[in-house]
């Protein structure tokens, strides 16, 4: 998280930049329930974020081709709540992720049951190699993502395949 927010409003109102449209959002179980059903009744995908070896670390609901949210109506209270020229944004940041326990997980998913961008986001993290993805897990607290997927390794720790 950043120490500091640029001020990206337009007379003090949402400028729709996306900005705060980040990857981790925290949301509570009510929510997540409420979009999860929004999503499958509109037959909302998220949106395309990897291209090549780059990530684009947004909501997978944020369309940047139209600067809009997909799921708008149902937005989590984070994003309903958020504006970012508040001079308390480090106090409202604090308050969001108390009443989240999912602030280790992307809406990807919570939503979608997808983890390949955040396993895409660590492994960039840890450098691709074995000994530093196992360590960034346990320090996200967030050690059953080697459960859910299968990763070839070389003989210097190095990730092979991920599947």
């Amino acid at each position: 998280m950043e120490n500091e927010i640029k001020d990206n409003t337009i007379n003090k109102k949402c400028s729709r930049c996306g900005e705060c449209c980040g990857i981790f959002i925290p949301v509570t179980d009510k929510e997540i329930k409420i979009i999860k059903n929004y999503v499958k009744q509109k037959n909302i995908v998220p949106e395309e974020r990897i291209s090549g070896n780059n990530i684009e670390l947004r909501c997978p609901f944020f369309n940047i081709k139209e600067h809009k949210c997909n799921i708008y109506e149902v937005r989590p209270f984070t994003c309903r709540d958020f504006l970012c020229n508040r001079k308390n944004w480090k106090d409202k940041r604090n308050y969001y992720m108390n009443r989240s326990k999912y602030n280790s997980y992307t809406m990807d998913e919570l939503i979608y049951d997808d983890i390949t961008i955040f396993v895409i986001l660590l492994l960039n993290i840890a450098k691709w190699n074995e000994k530093n993805f196992k360590k960034t897990l346990e320090l996200l607290g967030r050690k059953d993502i080697l459960e859910r997927i299968d990763i070839k390794y070389d003989n210097m720790g190095n990730i092979l395949k991920i599947k």
